[in-house]
């Protein structure tokens, strides 16, 4: 799915920002966050078709539940913001990517 493969391009280019990142490819959404939650993730990040048609992937903030809308260029740049705001280092957590394959 056109989601998966730009979820793909996403989690290579933060990995080449230094930020550890890992992708949920299998299970529903509830399975794959509950896989983000159990790995320590500081977040996910939720790609699907209306997101795709938006330019924008829905950034789901673990700690506290929040979810916001980010364009693609800047995904890497909110995630670290996000991290240090946490606290958290960019290699310590990962960031999960759940696209919906809905």
């Amino acid at each position: 799915a056109a989601s998966e493969q730009r979820a793909i391009g996403v989690l290579a280019d933060l990995r080449r920002g230094g930020l550890a990142a890992d992708m949920g490819y299998s299970g529903n959404m509830k399975k794959r966050m509950t896989r983000a939650n159990a790995v320590g993730a500081a977040f996910a990040i939720i790609l699907g078709d209306e997101e795709l048609a938006r330019g924008v992937a829905a950034i789901k903030n673990l700690i506290d539940g929040s979810q916001t809308d980010v364009a693609f260029d800047a995904i890497g740049d909110h995630l670290e913001g996000g991290l240090a705001r946490l606290g958290r280092g960019p290699l310590g957590d990962f960031t999960v990517f759940a696209p919906d394959q809905a």
